[in-house]
């Protein structure tokens, strides 16, 4: 490992799904009344002992009577690696704590384009404790990861059944 280079590299991330309206009814005399929601999940990759998958939901959200400005729901993958000389402690570190962070750094650019040429301008997300989430995560008995990551978490083709023929 490069003594310059951090344990922790984003080899690539795309986003895996986006949902974006506008809500009619909004006040901006009125302070936006929107909820913030991320749920991260690591996924180590199989026969890659040092690489991880991260998916990143990030939802924007208000009840029905609240002031929204909008709904805003995605999701961003990313693929990290983490230097075979690191020790598994900080390991561990990296890949819970800094990679949901570093996706969220680019959710809030996705989210500012995304609502930027909407009717209410665009919405900035707030700052999220990562710390706090997985904590609260791992309480509710989701855990830190998933187990693995399987082919069956990759978007795959719909094949038409064919229908049955009678004799």
């Amino acid at each position: 490992m490069n003594e310059n280079m951090p344990p922790l590299q984003l080899s690539n991330y795309f986003i895996e799904k986006l949902e974006y309206e506008a809500l009619q009814g909004f006040n901006p005399a009125t302070p936006a009344a929107e909820e913030l929601v991320v749920d991260p999940d690591v996924y180590p990759i199989p026969n890659k002992p040092h690489d991880y998958m991260v998916r990143l939901r990030v939802s924007l959200v208000g009840s029905p009577r609240s002031n929204s400005r909008c709904r805003l729901h995605f999701s961003l993958v990313g693929f990290f690696h983490v230097a075979e000389q690191a020790p598994k402690k900080l390991r561990d570190q990296m890949v819970f704590g800094n990679a949901p962070l570093i996706l969220f750094g680019i959710a809030r650019q996705v989210a500012a384009e995304t609502t930027a040429n909407g009717p209410y301008g665009k919405v900035i997300l707030g700052t999220v404790n990562f710390v706090e989430v997985l904590q609260r995560k791992a309480g509710s008995g989701a855990g830190r990861a998933a187990v693995e990551f399987k082919a069956s978490d990759k978007p795959r083709k719909r094949v038409p059944k064919r229908s049955a023929r009678k004799k």
